[in-house]
């Protein structure tokens, strides 16, 4: 996430997981630091998302049906 990342909330048709590795980033009325793990199954709604500062997040999107 660069620094001022804003992103609204949304959905995918697949598995999305992350796990912050830097700095942080603040969604649903919540910060999220480092080591933070989330996972939002297919189709639930997430976000918005917001960085002030960035952060180092490796997204992962998982095909496989659930």
């Amino acid at each position: 996430m660069p620094k001022g990342y804003n992103l609204e909330r949304h959905t995918h048709t697949i598995m999305e997981q992350h796990f912050v590795l830097e700095d942080e980033y603040e969604s649903e009325n919540e910060v999220f630091g480092v080591g933070s793990y989330r996972i939002f199954p297919a189709y639930m709604e997430h976000g918005p998302f917001y960085s002030k500062n960035g952060a180092l997040i490796p997204v992962i999107w998982d095909p496989v049906k659930q």
